[in-house]
């Protein structure tokens, strides 16, 4: 665009000069220059008068054209750069905006980086904390339950102290009781033995050479007095004479039963023991 300009300047200023010489000639031809051999007439009409142009006014009006013309692209050079200035700012401008947009960008993205980060490490430490309470509630619970286990066991335990001392102290009575009630029982069991003896003694077959003997038998009574077992536990150094007792005390069931309740009840719990000498019986 630049260079169509100045050539159609540069058309135009030449078509000027031109111009200006070509009327400089017109006006420099003798009109009224008579032809030879031609009388000449006396001037009847009005003469023009050609004005004759001077070559230093035409080299002035060519020059101050080339002047302005200088003047135009030097102004023209001037826009021209004041274009490129202005067109290299908007570029650094642009570049400048697209640089700032890109860092206000990455500004942006770091900064919902950051964000993301924070609520991640936010929602971590709330996990810890809640994992951590969760821990100490265990703990609490784990040392509660211990106490509360440690207080059942230290209650059973003295409980159990104080129940064996009782249950103890209860065998104790009835040990004493039962001592005191099997005193009393054998007490009578001894004086009801001769009765048992005499009964013996009465179903009982001496055998022969069975003179001076004494053995020690053992009987087990049903609750009905029936004999249930009967056993020499001392013998007389005579095995005729032990096994004549076994037969008997055999023969001799039922036993005569004491009418004492609570000696009947050993009678039947206890097995009787007593001696059979028959020199003593009545």
């Amino acid at each position: 665009m630049r260079d169509f300009l100045r050539n159609t300047r540069a058309i135009l200023l030449a078509v000027a000069v031109h111009v200006v010489v070509l009327a400089v000639l017109a006006m420099s031809f003798d009109w009224h220059a008579k032809p030879a051999g031609a009388a000449a007439k006396p001037v009847t009409e009005p003469v023009v008068q050609a004005s004759v142009v001077d070559a230093g006014e035409v080299e002035k009006e060519i020059s101050k054209l080339k002047q302005k013309e200088l003047v135009r692209e030097k102004k023209e050079a001037e826009q021209q750069q004041r274009l490129k200035k202005l067109l290299s700012d908007a570029r650094q401008a642009e570049s400048k905006r697209k640089a700032e947009e890109k860092h206000l960008a990455k500004l942006k993205a770091d900064k919902q980086k950051l964000e993301k980060e924070r609520k991640a490490e936010q929602q971590r430490l709330a996990t810890l904390e809640k994992q951590r309470k969760a821990e100490a509630e265990k703990e609490r619970k784990l040392a509660a339950e211990k106490k509360r286990k440690q207080k059942e066991r230290q209650a059973a335990l003295e409980k159990k102290k104080a129940d064996e001392k009782k249950q103890a102290a209860e065998d104790m009575q009835e040990q004493l009781a039962a001592e005191q009630q099997q005193r009393q029982a054998m007490s009578a069991l001894d004086r009801f033995i001769p009765m048992i003896q005499q009964h013996v003694r009465r179903h009982w077959n001496q055998p022969p050479n069975a003179l001076n003997m004494v053995s020690k038998v053992r009987v087990r009574l049903t609750p009905g007095g029936e004999v249930l077992n009967a056993a020499v536990v001392l013998s007389s150094g005579n095995a005729a004479f032990d096994r004549s007792v076994e037969y008997a005390v055999y023969r001799s069931s039922p036993l005569p039963l004491p009418s004492d309740p609570a000696l009947a009840r050993l009678l039947r719990k206890e097995s009787i023991v007593f001696t059979f000498d028959p020199s003593k019986q009545g």
